[in-house]
């Protein structure tokens, strides 16, 4: 049987050429690669956005079994002190989340911090805190403690590089300390985070021998965690550094008015709430909580996120967690975010739905 090729009209031919197809494909694959990330985008961000609200409210959950065994909340620090390491004449207490590990289904790690520290009799930068693999204990970095959108998991802060180079294993001694994307809100201004009275800082969290057994405020009127995106002195092991507080430190201060503290309407006074995005686009404005107290380096946000939209994710004291926007025209007004960190200022603020 002889085959013979088709010699009609071109223009009678049906279907496309190999050539075209191929042009087709090239097409098609160039729109898909087009449109990968533009999907990936609008799937990742909430899905990172809600994952920081997720672990931020696995610490509601871990607090609510500490109340329970405890019959008081956290406190912020085991010791009230004022520095980190690098002044040896002050040393740093285990932060509140140190204690909340075993409910953070991190029980193991709490149990060998706990033998390694005798029974926390140590300090908790003692180079001697090391696990099995010659690291220090505070330089583990856990998922639950990170909030996705973040994507800093250590400090380069100058006094914990210091410590890391007095262990004895040379590649812990090149691991940086870890930080937490959550931290306390111990109180509503700078100057009462030390204050040794009897009442002591106006927030939920902070330094002190026993926790609050109650907010007088309420629960669901009263914020006690906050995001941050602080680089550095955000250490999730150090109870110097695992807090933050509501007032921008270098804006005019509040002042108080039965109780309560306010932003004066003549002068005004600005909150340290704020978005990364904001301070890195305006430097002039970043927040420097530790210029003139403590760090070598600035401390630079304060309760902060890199969400869009300047949306930063709050723990209240019901174990809700709540987004507060930062910036922008809806931002949450700076009198009724000062009165939310309060535990026992008498007000009736609440966040805005």
């Amino acid at each position: 049987m002889v085959r013979r090729c088709w010699r009609g009209d071109p223009r009678e031919r049906v279907g496309l050429t190999r050539l075209e197809w191929v042009v087709v494909a090239v097409v098609i694959l160039a729109a898909c690669i087009l449109w990968l990330p533009y999907f990936l985008s609008s799937v990742d961000g909430p899905a990172r956005f809600n994952g920081c609200a997720n672990n931020l409210s696995s610490f509601g959950k871990a607090i609510a079994v500490y109340q329970t065994t405890s019959g008081a909340w956290p406190v912020v620090s085991t010791e009230p002190v004022d520095t980190i390491p690098g002044n040896p004449e002050k040393v740093a207490g285990y932060s509140w989340i140190v204690g909340l590990l075993p409910n953070l289904d991190e029980n193991n790690l709490y149990m060998r911090i706990e033998t390694k520290s005798d029974r926390f009799k140590r300090v908790a930068f003692d180079p001697a805190l090391v696990d099995d693999e010659g690291k220090h204990f505070s330089q583990t970095t856990l998922k639950v403690l990170q909030c996705p959108v973040s994507g800093t998991t250590g400090s380069q802060a100058p006094e914990y590089r210091a410590m890391a180079q007095k262990l004895a294993d040379k590649n812990a001694r090149e691991l940086p300390v870890a930080v937490t994307n959550f931290v306390a809100i111990s109180a509503t201004q700078l100057s009462l985070v030390m204050d040794d009275t009897t009442s002591g800082p106006d927030g939920v969290i902070y330094f002190s021998k026993r926790g609050i057994t109650k907010i007088n405020d309420g629960e669901t009127n009263t914020i006690v965690l906050t995001e941050t995106c602080e680089p550095n002195y955000a250490a999730w092991f150090d109870g110097t550094t695992a807090w933050v507080v509501a007032h921008d430190p270098n804006s005019t201060p509040p002042v108080q008015r039965n109780g309560r503290w306010e932003c004066d309407e003549a002068t005004g006074c600005r909150t340290s709430l704020t978005s990364s995005t904001e301070a890195l686009a305006n430097d002039d404005e970043t927040t420097f909580y530790r210029r003139n107290w403590a760090g070598k380096e600035p401390w630079r946000y304060g309760p902060s996120s890199q969400h869009n939209g300047g949306l930063v994710n709050h723990l209240f004291g019901d174990k809700r967690v709540v987004t507060i926007r930062a910036t922008g025209p809806t931002r949450i007004d700076a009198s009724v975010y000062l009165a939310l960190v309060t535990r026992d200022g008498g007000e009736k603020d609440r966040v805005p739905e």
